[in-house]
C-alpha cells in the first residue's frame, strides 16, 4: 500500500458517513489531485474532472469567449483564435492568469453550465440501481467558486505537495514556460484559506 493510499483509509474513509457520498479533491496545480483521484477509484469511488468538463463547456462556449476576450486579446499581444478559426487554449490562459478581472470575467461565461451539468451527473449517478460507485468525487481546483456545487459536497480532500516537486511536474506535464507556471502558482496561492473560509471541513493528503 502506497503512502496516498494509507492516508485515505487513515483519514478519509473514517469521514464517509452518507450512503452516497459527495466529496471534492482539490489542491494547487500538479498537487496530485489526479493520482489521488485514481487511488479512491480503486476502491470503487467514481471520480469526474472538472477540467475536462470546463473544457467541454468551453468549446460549447466558444463564441462567447471570442467576443468577450479576443479584443482584449489582440491588445496585450496575444492570439486567441488560430488558424483554423478554433479557440487556443494555453493562448486564452496566459491572458486570463494575468488579470483576476478577466478570470473572473471568464468563470462567469463558463461555471453556470458546469454546475448544471456536474448537477446532472451526480444525480444520474446516485440514481443507478445497478452497479453503482461507493461515492462521487469532484476532482477541481477552484471548486469553491462554484458554491452549488461546493454544497454537494460533504467534505474536501485537500492534496498538498513541495513548491519544487509541483513546478518541475507542471514544466514536464504542461510544457509551459516558466512565467506562465509562476501566474498560475501565484493565483492559487490562497487556496487552501479560500477552502477553509468555507467551512467545510478539510482533510489534507500529502502528496
Amino acid at each position: 500500500m502506497n503512502k496516498i493510499a494509507k492516508q485515505i483509509e487513515k483519514y478519509v474513509i473514517p469521514e464517509i458517513s452518507s450512503k452516497k457520498p459527495v466529496f471534492c479533491v482539490t489542491g494547487p496545480m500538479a498537487s496530485g489531485k489526479n493520482f489521488v483521484c485514481a487511488e479512491f477509484e480503486k476502491l470503487g469511488f467514481i471520480s469526474i474532472d472538472l477540467d475536462k468538463e470546463v473544457h467541454k463547456v468551453l468549446e460549447e462556449k466558444t463564441p462567447d469567449v471570442f467576443k468577450a476576450f479576443e479584443k482584449t486579446a489582440e491588445n496585450q499581444g496575444i492570439k486567441i483564435r488560430t488558424e483554423d478559426d478554433k479557440l487556443d487554449r494555453r493562448a486564452l490562459g496566459a491572458l486570463l492568469f494575468s488579470s483576476p478581472a478577466l478570470l473572473k470575467k471568464h468563470e462567469d461565461i463558463i461555471y453556470p453550465a458546469l454546475t448544471e451539468n456536474i448537477k446532472a451527473f451526480i444525480k444520474s449517478t446516485n440514481e443507478k440501481k445497478d452497479d453503482r460507485p461507493k461515492g462521487i468525487i469532484l476532482n477541481a481546483t477552484v471548486i469553491y467558486k462554484t458554491p452549488k456545487l461546493l454544497d454537494k459536497c460533504d467534505f474536501i480532500v485537500y492534496v498538498q505537495a513541495g513548491w519544487i516537486k509541483r513546478f518541475n511536474r507542471a514544466r514536464k506535464r504542461d510544457h509551459m514556460n516558466e512565467i506562465q507556471i509562476m501566474q498560475r502558482f501565484t493565483a492559487q496561492k490562497n487556496l487552501l484559506d479560500d477552502y477553509k473560509a468555507t467551512g467545510k471541513k478539510i482533510i489534507v493528503i500529502k502528496n
